[in-house]
C-alpha cells in the first residue's frame, strides 16, 4: 500500500496548531524534491500562486511530479487562509494503491 492518502484532508484545518501538526504530518510520509513557481497573482489581501512541485513517498522512494494552484488570503502579514488545488489527473495516479 501507499501512504499518498494521508494527504487528503477530510475536514478543514483552523487554527495555528492545527496547521502546523498538518504540515507536520505531510512532511513525515513525503519529501519536497522540488518546488517551481510559475506565476503569482496579488490582489489586495489576496493571492494566487501555480507552482509545479515534485514529492517522494518515503515508504516507496517513489517521486511524483505535478503543478498546483494555491489560494492564499492575508491579514496583518500572515496567512490566515490557504487552498492547494493540485493537478487533478496526476493527484489520483498518486492516490492510487502502489503494489500487488
Amino acid at each position: 500500500d501507499t501512504t499518498w492518502g494521508f494527504a487528503r484532508y477530510p475536514r478543514r484545518i483552523v487554527g495555528r496548531e492545527a496547521v502546523r501538526e498538518a504540515f507536520l504530518q505531510r512532511h513525515i510520509n513525503y519529501v519536497y524534491l522540488e518546488m517551481a513557481a510559475h506565476r503569482t497573482l496579488i490582489d489586495g489581501d489576496q493571492a494566487a500562486v501555480h507552482r509545479t512541485t515534485t514529492l517522494c513517498e518515503r515508504g516507496s522512494g517513489v517521486a511524483y511530479t505535478f503543478d498546483i494552484v494555491g489560494f492564499f488570503r492575508f491579514r496583518d502579514g500572515l496567512i490566515v487562509e490557504l487552498t492547494h488545488y493540485p493537478d487533478a489527473a496526476v493527484w489520483a495516479e498518486v492516490a492510487e494503491p502502489v503494489g500487488p
